[in-house]
């Protein structure tokens, strides 16, 4: 985890959520998965901050898996399946 006493302002989820544009459910993913350091001044069980530092780093930082995941789908959607039907053999 950063330090607080670096970094002068902090994001809550929700502002972090507006200003990336991410959902929120990527943003507590990455955030379980150590991709998005987070601030919880009162300990666990409290509210969770988020450094402004990581509005720069939240868009590059993109996984490696959700980038394999992203061009699967992406070659997925682009193949027509199953044979071609006859009438479009002509």
């Amino acid at each position: 985890m950063k330090s607080a006493q670096n970094s002068s302002s902090f994001f809550s989820i929700n502002e972090f959520v507006a200003k990336t544009g991410m959902s929120l459910s990527t943003v507590h993913r990455r955030i379980h998965n150590g991709d998005i350091q987070t601030y919880q001044p009162g300990g666990p069980k409290t509210r969770i901050l988020i450094p402004a530092e990581e509005l720069n780093t939240s868009y590059s930082h993109r996984s490696s898996t959700e980038s394999a995941l992203l061009n699967d789908r992406l070659q997925t959607a682009n193949k027509k399946r199953g044979p071609k039907p006859r009438w479009q053999n002509n």
